[in-house]
């Protein structure tokens, strides 16, 4: 059967239909489609404006109820809660939004949870506080001593030059969410940069190094000192307070990505991930010459002219000569599952029904 490039008897009249709505309406195809997107995205608002403005009228008994294992959960900052009150915030989170579960920030150590005050949400019914000059810790939880015995790492002790240095988050949440059926969840996102390495105390021991040798501002999976710490701490929450679950993140690339993406210098390259490497049989040499190669490519097409060709080729060329380039990437994949791993098995150990989890990485 011969194929036809010209348009088919069916084409003709659909061409036919729209020219006679072009002429008759002076609507183009270009224009009807436009129209119709915008109407497309319209739609859904208004009908939406449509049902919660019915839902604001109903009254809360004619609602309908949410099923027992419906989970609607928030993160919420700890100052958050200490700010407003922690009984009026998880009333107003509960009666405007449903929430039955709290994940609460144990530690801080990956941002500065002072946000400029126009992004404050001033609805609240409580007056917002300035927040620049504010001495806020970057623990929210009381550490105890005996579950850190396996790390030189120890969590910040805030003295009383902070605020809220003497208040227990967990220990006061416990009864308030109990009583109004929510569950208690700690948060913790894994810590970089300034403020970890203020604030953890011997720091530059785990820090991971990139293929030149420099130290970076995140710690090292292999390094045990670091997953020890980690495991410790979750032991000492989950044996110190009456907690349900765990949200655990860690929101940083594997050495391929992080050269691809930013042309920072691939890591880790420490004793540890050599060592880590060498006992799977991966060349640590080549490793070292293809992540060089590599990161010099990129940090060459970021000064190129927009649209200078070859950056793929490139990238396959590293990959070809150097298969350890990806053998080292996974490698460092294993290493953060087994930290992950091993945060879980420390939770369940100790309380089997509590729910342990990744967040969603961005």
């Amino acid at each position: 059967m011969k194929e036809s490039c010209g348009p088919t008897e069916h084409e003709k009249q659909n061409d036919s239909i729209e020219t006679s709505v072009s002429s008759d309406n002076n609507l183009t195809r270009r224009d009807f489609m436009r129209d119709l997107a915008a109407i497309s995205a319209i739609a859904p608002l208004a009908s939406g404006t449509a049902v919660k403005a019915q839902q604001a009228a109903a009254p809360a008994s004619a609602r309908k109820p949410l099923s027992a294992d419906t989970f609607i959960g928030i993160q919420i900052g700890p100052q958050t809660l200490f700010d407003e009150g922690i009984e009026r915030c998880l009333d107003l989170i509960q009666e405007t939004a449903a929430v039955n579960a709290v994940m609460v920030y144990s530690q801080t150590y990956h941002m500065d949870m002072r946000r400029p005050l126009q992004t404050l949400a001033p609805d609240h019914g409580v007056p917002l506080k300035e927040m620049s000059g504010r001495r806020l810790p970057q623990v929210w939880m009381k550490t105890h001593e005996q579950y850190y015995q396996h790390t030189v790492l120890r969590h910040q002790q805030p003295d009383g030059t902070y605020e809220f240095a003497d208040r227990d988050l967990f220990a006061e949440l416990v009864s308030p969410t109990r009583k109004r059926g929510m569950k208690l969840y700690a948060r913790i996102l894994e810590g970089s940069g300034s403020i970890a390495a203020q604030s953890i105390t011997n720091f530059s021991q785990v820090r991971a190094q990139d293929v030149y040798g420099q130290a970076t501002s995140f710690a090292c999976w292999n390094n045990p000192d670091y997953k020890n710490w980690w495991t410790g701490t979750v032991e000492d929450m989950f044996r110190s307070y009456q907690l349900d679950g765990l949200q655990w993140g860690a929101e940083r690339h594997g050495p391929l990505m992080t050269t691809l993406l930013s042309g920072r210098a691939p890591f880790c390259f420490c004793v540890h991930c050599q060592a880590r490497c060498q006992a799977q049989g991966i060349s640590v040499d080549c490793a070292r010459q293809g992540f060089t190669e590599l990161c010099a490519g990129v940090r060459a097409l970021q000064q190129s002219p927009p649209g200078t060709s070859g950056a793929f080729t490139g990238l396959l060329r590293v990959l070809l000569r150097y298969p350890e380039v990806l053998a080292w990437e996974y490698q460092y994949r294993l290493s953060r599952e087994e930290t992950a791993q091993a945060i879980y098995k420390t939770v369940k150990t100790i309380k089997p029904a509590a729910q342990v989890g990744w967040h969603v990485d961005h």
